[in-house]
C-alpha cells in the first residue's frame, strides 16, 4: 500500500510545513524529569521522533537519547539534521508496538503518535509496550489529540494550507478533515504539490480522551497520572485540542503475576 508522502516521499518537506518551537517544549520536559529524580545524562527514548527535532534538543539537554520511528525516510532527515548540530543520536528504524524491551529507558517521550493508532487493541498494546522498555520509576511523557476540543477546532476550522518557497520552487500542502464522531475517528485528505509532483492521501486518526489513557495506562502498569493542556504552565481548559499526559511505571503486569 502507498505510504502517507509525509513520512515518505515528502519526508524532506516535514519540518518545512509542521514547524513548532521545540525549544521550550523541551525545557518543560527537561524539568519534568528533574522533577521526577531523572538525571540529566538518563536513557531516555524518543517514541515516534519523525524528523528528531526533540531528540536534538533533548541531547542538548545532556539527556542520553535514542530515536526511534516506522518512517526510514523521516530517520535519514533526522540523522543529517544531528550531524549538522554535531551529535551522535542512534536513530532506529521500529514499530511502537513490537519494540524489542532488551534495553530499558528511563524516560519516554511520545509526541503526536498514538493518534495514528486506531484498533482498540493496538491503543492497550502501545502501553504494555512502553512498560516493557521502562525501568521501575521510570516517566512517561505523551501528548494525544483531545477528541471534544478537536470536534471544536475542526469543525470550525476543518482545512489547513501551507505555502512555503524551498529553492526557488512554491511548496504547497493542504490537509483537509472530516470528523466520524460516532467513531471519534479524523478522517484526513492530504495534498502535497512541488514542481512537477501532486501527491494526494488518505488515512484516518482516533483521538483521545482523559478517561481512555488514564484507563489504559493503569492497566499496563502506570500510576501518579497528570493532565496538561500543553508543554508549559498548566494553560485555561479548552484552550488547545491536545491533552498532554505525564505518568510513572510504578509495575508491570509481568511482575504482578
Amino acid at each position: 500500500m502507498k505510504g502517507r508522502p509525509f513520512y515518505e516521499k515528502y519526508a524532506w518537506a516535514y519540518d518545512h510545513i509542521i514547524s513548532r518551537d521545540q525549544v521550550p517544549e523541551c525545557d518543560f520536559v527537561a524539568q519534568v524529569l528533574a522533577d521526577s529524580g531523572i538525571a540529566r545524562d538518563s536513557a531516555l527514548l524518543d517514541a515516534g521522533c519523525g524528523t528528531g527535532g526533540y531528540a536534538i534538543e533533548l541531547t542538548k539537554r545532556g539527556f542520553r537519547v535514542t530515536g526511534v520511528d516506522r518512517s526510514s525516510h523521516l530517520l535519514a532527515v533526522a540523522r543529517k539534521k544531528a550531524a549538522v548540530a554535531g551529535l551522535e543520536i542512534p536513530f532506529i528504524v521500529g514499530d511502537l508496538l513490537t519494540l524489542n524491551a532488551a534495553r530499558q529507558y528511563d524516560a519516554i517521550l511520545c509526541r503526536g503518535v498514538l493518534n495514528d493508532i486506531v484498533e482498540e487493541r493496538d491503543r492497550k498494546q502501545v502501553f504494555l509496550s512502553f512498560a516493557a522498555l521502562l525501568r521501575r520509576g521510570g516517566v512517561l511523557i505523551l501528548d494525544v489529540r483531545d477528541w471534544e476540543q478537536t470536534i471544536q477546532t475542526k469543525s470550525a476550522v476543518p482545512v489547513f494550507r501551507k505555502k512555503v518557497d524551498v529553492d526557488g520552487h512554491l511548496l504547497e500542502f493542504t490537509s483537509t478533515t472530516e470528523l466520524d464522531p460516532a467513531n471519534r475517528l479524523l478522517r484526513i485528505q492530504e495534498t502535497h504539490k512541488y514542481r512537477n509532483d501532486e501527491s494526494r492521501y488518505g488515512f484516518t486518526m482516533k483521538c483521545w480522551t482523559k478517561a481512555e489513557l488514564a484507563d489504559n495506562m493503569a492497566t499496563a502498569g502506570f500510576g501518579n497520572i497528570e493532565f496538561f493542556d500543553s508543554y508549559g504552565p498548566i494553560s485555561v481548559s479548552g484552550k488547545t485540542d491536545r491533552i498532554v499526559a505525564i505518568s510513572r511505571k510504578i509495575s508491570h503486569l509481568s511482575e504482578e503475576q
